[in-house]
């Protein structure tokens, strides 16, 4: 039997679990078809001192755990990346789309319609 309890999708209280596993561990519920959902992963971090300092400041001035201060941090990144490469992917296709003269949304309109 399960001591913890988190919301699910709709957020109603359902009893969770620990898994402990190769790659560390993690809660999970069973959903209404009784499948396995997981809500968190737990792993140990090294940080440099200095950054850690800084991360746990930062906790303290948005009243939030260190946890969701990585998770953000992580997130950002990841949204960085994304944007970065998109913009990479952009820079690409409209490189060949001016060498083959296609100079406008218009004459690209054009062109797929063929």
């Amino acid at each position: 039997m399960s001591d913890q309890q988190v919301a699910d999708s709709e957020n109603n209280l359902v009893p969770a679990y620990w898994r402990s596993g190769r790659r560390g561990g993690g809660f999970y519920y069973r959903n209404l078809e009784n499948r396995i959902v997981s809500k968190a992963v737990k792993k140990a971090i090294s940080l440099p001192a200095d950054l850690a300092a800084e991360a746990e400041a930062i906790a303290r001035e948005e009243n939030k755990s260190l946890s969701a201060v990585v998770q953000d941090a992580l997130r950002a990144l990841k949204r960085t990346r994304l944007r970065s490469e998109f913009r990479d992917l952009q820079g690409y296709w409209s490189t060949r789309a001016r060498a083959k003269g296609v100079l406008s949304e218009r004459e690209l309109a054009r062109l797929l319609r063929r």
